[in-house]
């Protein structure tokens, strides 16, 4: 515990289901709905698979204000480069449209997957450099 003076003081904890960690999220929350709106949050799975129902490839998402977020998409090495992927892409492009959204994005570790999102239209839209170490992490969007 640290004082702040004024009888203010500053706690820390580690644990993230903590009545007070609720609480952050909630004041967060009133806040950004108060400012922005609803976000109409709506989550949204694809999956390809083979007739013998062997997973071969995914993608989950999810919209909200008006745009829609991959937060995975996930091809089988060996299925890799033989338009999964694109698939995929297509199936989240298509849902956004239809939820009404203006753009999807996403955001990423590796180089070769950013150059996959900006070959499908994707523009790098900012990065962070060490993110993890040695790497970045790329952040892109596409407007529909």
């Amino acid at each position: 515990m640290k004082n702040l003076g004024q009888d203010v003081e500053l706690t820390f904890s580690e644990r993230n289901d903590t009545p007070d960690a609720a609480l952050i999220s909630e004041k967060l929350r009133l806040y950004i709905e108060e400012k922005f709106g609803l976000a109409h949050k709506k989550t949204f799975v694809a999956i390809i698979r083979t007739k013998d129902q062997e997973f071969l490839a995914g993608l989950k998402g999810y919209s909200h204000w008006g745009w829609l977020y991959i937060v995975h998409l996930w091809v089988d090495e060996g299925m890799r480069s033989k338009g999964l992927g694109k698939a995929l892409l297509r199936a989240a492009e298509d849902q956004a449209r239809v939820r009404g959204a203006r753009g999807v994005y996403v955001d990423t570790f590796e180089a070769s997957t950013r150059d996959f999102y900006v070959k499908a239209g994707f523009k790098e839209v900012g990065s962070i450099k060490d993110f993890p170490v040695g790497t970045s992490r790329y952040f892109l969007a596409k407007h529909i």
